[in-house]
């Protein structure tokens, strides 16, 4: 997704959980992840790219090991910065892979398209689909797509599976961008209701008003 909206979905996601410094420090990290690395196809699975599920679920597992032993040592800005990370993996799930087309499979049908906040972002049956796929990083057609006028007559013969052609990062790219945004606020707020009780447990109450900063 793009920065702005990463910041709009972590703000509505966090804003009532963490003071305004400390959320600023979390969207300022989630944004960073987008960092010109991204853009010469680096780190594929800070985004959920390239179908690198294992990567990237190891990837979350050593920020959210981060967070813990930032909070452990009174760094609290170093967990701020951690938890971001993992704001912008999630959010990105639901914007470059297919789950909201296979969610959209679940829902009755004959009834138009479902209210985005109907969207169940953590559905195991297809979480651990076999069909459960994510965009490929394709950075030429990725380079003409973006180009006016040339990149709207070029991008319907792309390859379907490429970012490309796949993705929900903007408005323009179709109706289930709201949907991709509704799942990614609901995930950004339950992984902060997952990780508040592993601090919780592990590091006490006080760890965690101090990752609140609250």
């Amino acid at each position: 997704m793009f920065a702005r909206y990463h910041r709009q979905i972590t703000t509505a996601a966090l804003e009532d959980l963490f003071s305004p410094r400390a959320l600023h420090t979390v969207i300022q990290a989630n944004v960073r992840q987008d960092r010109w690395l991204y853009l010469l196809g680096a780190h594929p699975h800070h985004h959920f790219d390239d179908s690198e599920f294992e990567q990237t679920y190891a990837y979350l597992d050593e920020q959210r090991e981060a967070v813990l032993n930032a909070l452990a040592n009174r760094k609290a800005a170093r967990a701020w910065q951690a938890f971001g990370r993992i704001t912008h993996a999630l959010q990105d799930f639901y914007s470059h892979t297919n789950y909201l087309q296979l969610w959209l499979e679940t829902a009755p049908p004959g009834r138009g398209l479902p209210d985005p906040e109907q969207v169940d972002p953590l559905l195991p049956a297809i979480l651990h689909s076999p069909r459960l796929m994510s965009a490929r990083t394709d950075l030429w057609r990725e380079f003409l797509g973006m180009i006016p006028i040339l990149g709207d007559r070029l991008r319907p013969g792309f390859p379907p599976d490429i970012h490309a052609s796949m993705n929900l990062d903007a408005p323009e790219r179709g109706p289930l961008f709201a949907h991709a945004c509704t799942a990614a606020r609901k995930r950004t707020r339950a992984e902060f209701h997952a990780l508040a009780e592993r601090i919780r447990l592990q590091l006490g109450n006080q760890a965690l008003r101090a990752f609140q900063d609250r």
